[in-house]
């Protein structure tokens, strides 16, 4: 989920539709398609991304991740824990709960991607 517009490649607007954060919190989907950004120096191209305005900064989701042919997490601990791609893997520090670096790149992007999410 990204409340920036400018990290989609694609994009459709969404109207009456709403998403449920983890902490139950109801928030507006302006609408849905495919976004590039930069996590930890890695370029990542997510399919079916959410434009959502109302978030303060980029969410991604750690179980929906799992979900994909050669990706996983790792905990060993408490504190950090390892994002498995296919070909890299990024660690998230929890005592920040962030990751290092994210930077959008959407159309402005005309490399290749570290990461494709499959079909």
């Amino acid at each position: 989920m990204f409340p920036n517009y400018s990290c989609f490649v694609s994009y459709t607007p969404v109207t009456g539709n709403y998403a449920i954060l983890g902490d139950e919190t109801l928030v507006e989907i302006k609408g849905c398609g495919m976004a590039v950004y930069c996590l930890n120096g890695k370029v990542i191209k997510t399919l079916n991304a959410l434009h959502i305005t109302s978030l303060q900064g980029p969410l991604f989701s750690l179980r929906r991740q799992c979900l994909h042919q050669g990706c996983d997490i790792y905990l060993p601990h408490m504190i950090v824990a390892f994002i498995l791609f296919p070909k890299f893997i990024l660690a998230v520090n929890y005592s920040h709960d962030n990751l290092r670096s994210f930077e959008l790149l959407g159309r402005s992007y005309s490399g290749s991607c570290d990461y494709a999410q499959p079909k």
